[in-house]
């Protein structure tokens, strides 16, 4: 008997590892900030071209800020966040430490973007230090 109640007490264990290890667009569908079903949403894809990795976040005009995620160079991930406004930036930081010479961490946004619930977004991020950013909208 002892060893089915090792066995019931393992399956807690099971479950949890078995639902964090979704992937990088699940992770990334804003867990921290996802959208009620039947909620607009827009999609960001985010593609690191840069050397290193970088953390991303949505940056809406009204002013709410949302961590998507982190990338590591070379990674693309995408990402759905809930529709906040009518235009929103791309935030990025290095998540490197700032060079010895300055206690400056490295961040940048992207140019404003016009959005509207149901569009579909291409960030490319193509340097980290400084920080470079480009955007287009993604093919229908």
């Amino acid at each position: 008997m002892r060893t089915k109640a090792s066995w019931l007490r393992l399956v807690p264990v099971l479950l949890l590892g078995a639902c964090s290890s979704s992937g990088a667009t699940a992770a990334a569908g804003g867990a921290q900030d996802a959208a009620p079903a039947g909620e607009p949403t827009v999609e960001l894809t985010v593609i690191n071209r840069a050397d290193g990795t970088a953390i991303v976040f949505a940056e809406w005009a009204q002013g709410r800020r949302t961590r998507l995620g982190t990338l590591r160079a070379g990674a693309t991930a995408t990402y759905t966040t809930p529709h906040r406004g009518t235009s929103l930036r791309l935030g990025v930081e290095s998540s490197a430490p700032p060079p010895v010479t300055t206690n400056v961490r490295v961040a940048a946004e992207s140019p404003t973007v016009a959005v509207d619930a149901g569009d579909r977004l291409v960030f490319e991020i193509t340097r980290l230090n400084p920080v470079s950013v480009f955007y287009r909208r993604a093919e229908p």
